[in-house]
C-alpha cells in the first residue's frame, strides 16, 4: 500500500534519527538513509523539486536534520530550497510506493496531481478506478493559485 511520510515521519521510516546530543532513535528501516543533525540553523522556506515520477512539486520545508545515504532513490531534484541537505541537490526518498519527503505545505493540497497519483495507485490495488470529480477540479484551481504564489515567492519559473 502506498505510504506518504512527511518530516519526522519520513525520518522515522529510515534507518534512524541522530540527535545533536549524539543519541540515536532507531528507525523502522523501510527507507534507505538516516537523519543527521544539520550543521547550521533550522532549515525553513519554500521547497520546489522536479520529480521524474510526479513532475514539479512545491511545499514548505522545516527541519533541523539532513537526510543522508539515500542518494540512489530521491523523490526529486532541488529547484529551490535545501531538501535532503549537505549539498546533495536532492529531496526525499522513494522505495516503490513508500514516499518520504520534507515537503510540508500541505504537500497533497498544493500538488493535486501528486495526490491523484497516490489515489490512483490505492484505488488500483483495491480493484477500483479513481478519477477526480467536479468538486476536485474546482479545488485543483485553488491549488494552482497557491502553487503559482509559492513558485513566485521561491523565484522559480517553470517551463510552460
Amino acid at each position: 500500500m502506498p505510504i506518504l511520510a512527511v518530516g519526522t515521519g519520513y525520518e522515522l521510516l529510515s534507518w534512524g534519527v541522530e540527535s545533536a546530543d549524539g543519541t540515536v532513535v532507531e528507525g523502522l528501516g523501510i527507507l534507505p538513509g538516516r537523519a543527521v543533525p544539520h550543521a547550521g540553523p533550522r532549515v525553513t522556506g519554500d521547497l520546489v523539486i522536479r520529480s521524474p515520477r510526479f513532475g514539479h512539486l512545491v511545499g514548505f520545508e522545516n527541519h533541523a536534520r539532513d537526510y543522508v545515504q539515500a542518494e540512489a532513490s530521491p523523490l526529486g531534484r532541488i529547484v529551490a530550497g535545501e531538501g535532503n541537505g549537505r549539498g546533495s541537490g536532492q529531496e526525499g526518498v522513494v522505495m516503490g510506493w513508500v514516499l518520504g519527503t520534507h515537503l510540508h505545505g500541505p504537500v497533497l493540497a498544493k500538488n493535486p496531481a501528486f495526490a491523484d497519483a497516490i489515489l490512483v495507485e490505492v484505488a488500483s490495488r483495491a480493484g477500483v478506478e479513481y478519477a477526480p470529480g467536479e468538486p476536485a477540479i474546482v479545488v485543483d484551481g485553488y491549488a494552482a493559485e497557491a502553487r503559482a504564489a509559492q513558485l513566485a515567492a521561491a523565484g522559480v519559473t517553470l517551463p510552460s
